[in-house]
């Protein structure tokens, strides 16, 4: 309990504190964590939507990153209460290519491309397209939003079609223009 009340104030001493990094070069960040949350989260299962960022590269208005985030493989019973796979089956390891777009002086706009190759993740094969916004709190805290939608999965049960909120932190190792 000690650890997650650190981790709280952590978090909001983080958020209070604002640090002006929107003139950058480039920016590199490693294991970042964040929130997923869709459609298909569920409050009492949250822990089902936490996802991690290995490693993302950020250049002007292009971004690519590694993600391992959660997904939803549409599984019922006869009742029609939704059915979990194992904890680990819930996760993708994909490829992000992202471009983003000034729309505000806080706010950027983007488009996502993710990419899941059935060779990299137990013979999952899915790709597909987020659009919506960026707001960053400050150079450890960025929210996202907007909208999921799938090109194209080899499982029928696959759907990320959803809006989503992802709340992010991580450290960013910046270069200055």
């Amino acid at each position: 309990m000690k650890i997650a009340k650190f981790f709280l104030w952590f978090l909001l001493l983080q958020i209070a504190i604002s640090s002006n990094d929107s003139i950058f070069k480039s920016r590199i960040s490693f294991l970042n964590i964040g929130l997923d949350y869709t459609k298909y989260s569920d409050i009492r299962e949250i822990h089902r939507s936490i996802f991690v960022v290995p490693v993302m590269l950020e250049r002007k208005n292009f971004e690519i990153g590694l993600y391992i985030n959660p997904f939803i493989k549409e599984k019922y019973d006869s009742f029609g209460n939704y059915r979990y796979d194992k904890l680990l089956n819930s996760y993708l390891l994909n490829f992000r290519f992202r471009y983003i777009k000034r729309f505000k002086e806080d706010v950027n706009t983007f488009i996502d491309f993710a990419y899941c190759d059935e060779r990299l993740y137990a013979s999952r094969h899915l790709y597909w397209l987020e659009f919506g916004f960026i707001y960053r709190l400050n150079s450890l805290v960025k929210v996202t939003g907007g909208y999921k939608y799938n090109i194209y999965s080899n499982d029928d049960l696959i759907d990320v079609n959803s809006f989503f909120v992802n709340f992010i932190i991580g450290h960013s190792f910046l270069r200055r223009k």
